[in-house]
């Protein structure tokens, strides 16, 4: 283990951000909770700022009630990346009057935080400087492109001067670089699953094909596009997710699409694919124009998915930094090509035995060897102890 190398080492973190991470939550809010928390079983001591409105229902409780948490008031809800650098330094001297005691208890190394937020996540960089700690930041997505474009540039300047100061950027893919003039700032570190493991179910059909997680409007094309091919061959597509009424009253017109509300937790998701699922459904859609961030990713959902013993199917433009990652890794079920021939050679594929214990020995190769949840965070604990190696 990473500690035992650095044993003597200060084993405090401390993580600044505007959103508060808890394992009700997903995406990198979700993986930031569970590396603290494998953390904290691993002997290190978590102390948090965040801003009082992030906490779930207002509640810092909401968080292990052995860690630190220091709720912050924002002084204003208009204080936002892109406004003038010499506003923010005095928003950050309020967040600094405020926490400053608690700061210096925690007695921190370091300041972890991640790519993007409007105000605690520069906080952590003038908290690094001002009190002279290394600073860590996750790298998830190319959040820029989430933004009205007019904002692009000052949210780019400001996510900028936190890259310049940052000491290492955990990114998820090689090619998620924030800057090539910080790229050897850079190191990947694959997002962390649950690591838990289901049982096998009883029967695979091959029938009921199951998607989970985060839509945008070019996946409702996808989905329409696959429920045609799908029908021919009795397979039903079942969408798991919060939709708005006017996608719920389009799908109406397709009779094997179906929709599952969105459960509370990722745990209550996770089981109920492991009942239903035959096929389980990850990925992209085709068009990279009007989703341009999911050229440099990598999808948290498949590493979750690779600890069933379900078949995992992943959708993919050709050339993103996670379609060639499954080819260098032999993943069979990766499907670059959204057109007939292809869609259809799967379909009749899914059925049959050779299909099914292929698909699962894969899955449980990369989840032993790649995927392992104690891996990933081996390496992440390993990275931090290295940056502090760098004070003494």
């Amino acid at each position: 283990m990473a500690n035992n190398i650095f044993a003597s080492q200060n084993k405090n973190i401390l993580y600044i951000h505007d959103s508060c991470p808890h394992p009700f939550r997903s995406g990198s809010d979700l993986v930031v909770y569970r590396h603290l928390k494998r953390a904290e079983e691993n002997g290190w001591r978590i102390h948090v700022i965040l801003p009082q409105s992030s906490f779930p229902h207002g509640n810092k409780l909401a968080l292990p009630s052995t860690w630190r948490v220091l709720p912050i008031k924002n002084p204003s809800n208009f204080i936002k990346p892109w406004m003038i650098n010499r506003l923010r330094f005095f928003v950050y001297l309020y967040y600094l009057l405020f926490s400053f005691k608690f700061i210096k208890e925690a007695n921190s190394p370091i300041v972890l935080s991640y790519f993007w937020g409007f105000n605690l996540a520069g906080f952590a960089r003038f908290v690094a400087q001002f009190f002279n700690k290394k600073l860590i930041y996750f790298y998830h997505d190319r959040y820029e492109f989430f933004f009205p474009t007019k904002f692009e540039k000052r949210l780019s300047a400001f996510e900028y001067n936190n890259a310049k100061r940052a000491d290492l950027i955990l990114t998820v893919s090689d090619r998620l670089i924030f800057n090539t003039e910080f790229e050897s700032k850079h190191k990947v570190l694959l997002p962390i699953p649950a690591g838990r493991s289901f049982s096998p179910p009883a029967n695979l059909s091959g029938k009921n094909w199951v998607y989970a997680g985060t839509l945008y409007p070019e996946h409702h094309i996808f989905f329409k596009s696959l429920a045609q091919r799908l029908l021919e061959f009795g397979g039903v597509i079942t969408i798991v997710a919060n939709l708005d009424e006017s996608v719920l009253v389009d799908y109406k017109n397709y009779q094997n699409i179906r929709v599952h509300e969105r459960f509370e937790t990722n745990e209550e998701a996770l089981n109920y694919i492991n009942n239903n699922a035959s096929i389980i459904i990850t990925g992209y859609p085709e068009n990279l124009s009007t989703m341009p961030w999911i050229a440099d990713c990598f999808p948290s959902k498949f590493i979750e998915y690779c600890y069933f013993d379900i078949p995992v199917v992943a959708f993919s433009p050709q050339n993103t930094a996670f379609f060639n990652w499954c080819l260098h890794q032999n993943f069979t079920n990766i499907i670059g090509s959204y057109g007939d021939a292809e869609i259809s050679r799967l379909l009749m594929a899914v059925d049959k035995n050779e299909f099914i214990s292929k698909s699962v020995s894969e899955q449980r190769y990369l989840r032993e060897k790649i995927f392992s949840a104690e891996l990933i965070q081996e390496q992440f604990e390993r990275n931090i102890l290295e940056v502090i190696q760098e004070l003494i």
